[in-house]
């Protein structure tokens, strides 16, 4: 059977002829009751996208990404502390103190992107 004529006829699942010592591939047609992944999902989609290209750029500018978080707010990427950090510019948004040791945490906003390190102080 020609897969083109499957996305012809009624949306339905079909089988594939296929050789004897294969197992039957199942195909669901395309149709109109089945939304298309980018209309439900075109924000979550969007957020991955940026988080891609950020962290891209990001590793190409010498930084080492550790995590990147996808939500529902703006996309979040850890990136490993290191002096060129520095360029981010970035803001204080946290202070964690444990013992003698002091964890600040900076973020940049980078095309809609949040990106996060921690620098530790001793204290």
């Amino acid at each position: 059977m020609n897969i083109l004529n499957l996305f012809r006829s009624k949306p339905e699942i079909v089988e594939i002829q296929q050789a004897p010592n294969q197992l039957p591939l199942h195909v669901l047609k395309p149709s109109d009751d089945i939304p298309s992944i980018g209309k439900r999902n075109e924000e979550i989609i969007n957020s991955i996208t940026r988080a891609r290209r950020v962290a891209v750029e990001l590793a190409r500018s010498g930084f080492h990404v550790l995590d990147i978080t996808i939500g529902k707010r703006n996309p979040k990427i850890i990136i490993n502390p290191s002096k060129r950090c520095e360029m981010l510019g970035g803001t204080m948004i946290k202070v964690t103190r444990l013992s003698q040791l002091e964890i600040t945490t900076m973020a940049a906003n980078i095309e809609g992107v949040q990106v996060e390190w921690m620098t530790p102080k001793n204290g």
